[in-house]
């Protein structure tokens, strides 16, 4: 019930469950233990100005999915923008709590857009924090995509000392009003090694326009076992129907791509 995690790592590789009692009383070198919590999977992002934190909105979390060739909690990709349709609005307050928290701590060494991670026990319903990622997050552009934000814009703004934050919209995770798109993203890795050519004329014509593609790698280009190979976009109307909609199309890529 431990997860054995490098220090060094991130997106969830080289992470791996373990018992206890597999180690001596000394951790391996440059490894950390988090206790596994079962549940869902989501992130907050923030903007960390002088003004405290602000949390933007949150994200589910994609981890592991086979249909992406994932395994463990390798991380697949995300869904954004979670409303209180999709989860209650106690854990939008206590992410927006533990963000300031964890702002009042970092003081003034740190300004941007961040992410932090979470685990929401599915018995509980209590949020557990992941980690704290100090960097744009992978998730940031799926807000950008719904909200239409300019949020590279923000990051500069607030990292350059504009503090004000008067331009920042009304927190949109408050709003009773849901968002105006769900949109989602699918990192799509390689389950044996293959070849790729023409990926992105291909995703144009097995969906017709209603999946886009990105990380394309160049014609001829040999993807390894394991490695990811590119990045499915989609637009849907709830966030079930987005994950749904990616993993479909995941599906049909990759047979695409083993059959080419």
């Amino acid at each position: 019930d431990w997860f054995l995690k490098p220090v060094s790592s991130a997106a969830g590789i080289n992470a791996r469950r373990i018992d206890l009692t597999s180690i001596d009383s000394h951790l391996p070198k440059g490894r950390i233990l988090q206790q596994f919590v079962s549940g869902r999977t989501l992130s907050g992002l923030y903007l960390v100005s002088a003004n405290g934190v602000q949390l933007l909105g949150m994200t589910e979390q994609l981890c592991g999915t086979p249909e992406a060739g994932a395994s463990g909690v390798l991380y697949s990709g995300s869904l954004a923008p979670l409303s209180i349709r999709d989860v209650p609005p106690t854990c939008f307050e206590c992410a927006d709590k533990i963000g300031s928290v964890i702002g009042s701590t970092i003081g003034r060494s740190l300004r941007g857009l961040i992410g932090i991670d979470f685990i929401r026990d599915e018995q509980s319903g209590e949020l557990w924090t992941l980690e704290v990622n100090p960097r744009i997050p992978a998730s940031a552009e799926l807000f950008a995509r719904s909200y239409d934000w300019p949020l590279i814009q923000w990051h500069i703004a607030v990292c350059m000392g504009d503090d004000s934050i008067d331009w920042l919209p009304v927190t949109q995770w408050k709003q009773v009003t849901p968002p105006p798109d769900i949109w989602g993203k699918l990192i799509l890795y390689a389950t044996e090694a293959v070849t790729v050519n023409s990926l992105q004329e291909a995703v144009i014509e097995l969906f017709d326009g209603e999946c886009t593609v990105a990380d394309v790698p160049a014609d001829g280009s040999r993807i390894e076992s394991g490695m990811p190979i590119c990045t499915l976009l989609l637009k849907a109307a709830s966030v079930d129907d987005c994950r749904q909609g990616l993993c479909q199309r995941s599906l049909t890529l990759r047979k695409w791509l083993h059959n080419q």
